[in-house]
């Protein structure tokens, strides 16, 4: 992927294509398309497993001819970890969207919601699937189809109380 990037203060966009749809699917990293594993400095993201029924949804739409974005709380820094899993697992994704640092001055769904700012500006979008109840919240706001992906619950109670 060509290293073809805009910062901003809340994400880090690379994208090193010219859009191949004008629709696309939106997937969050960890504990969506892969199993997050606890591994809270992400050391060793690049070899967490997959989840095979959001990988075969994501390989899917791509044979149906969406473009597939990522969108994740990742810092920019797992940037080729990140596009290395993908490959692995044969997910051909147009853009990659990752928190910008390691700032923890804004929610997820914050970060997320400015991500889809300029997703919604290039790409018409089916889904978009994440682990997170607020995230998926503030993205059906924008008046998006966001899927919930059950099985983090625990993780959310006790990070909001």
């Amino acid at each position: 992927m060509k290293q073809n990037r805009k910062t901003t203060a809340e994400y880090v966009r690379y994208k090193g294509w010219t859009a191949s749809s004008r629709r696309c699917v939106v997937f969050d990293m960890d504990d969506t398309l892969c199993k997050y594993d606890q591994d809270r400095r992400l050391r060793h993201c690049e070899w967490f497993e997959p989840n095979p029924e959001l990988v075969t949804v994501a390989r899917t739409a791509k044979k149906y001819g969406y473009d597939i974005v990522i969108a994740t709380a990742r810092p920019h820094f797992c940037f080729f970890a990140t596009w290395n899993w993908l490959r692995r697992h044969k997910i051909d994704t147009s853009t990659v969207y990752l928190r910008n640092g390691d700032l923890k001055e804004y929610k997820a769904e914050h970060v997320k919601t400015k991500m889809f700012e300029d997703i919604l500006s290039k790409w018409e979008v089916e889904a978009f699937y994440d682990d997170s109840p607020y995230t998926v919240d503030a993205i059906k706001e924008l008046g998006v189809n966001a899927v919930y992906v059950p099985g983090n619950e625990a993780y959310w109670a006790s990070v909001r109380g």
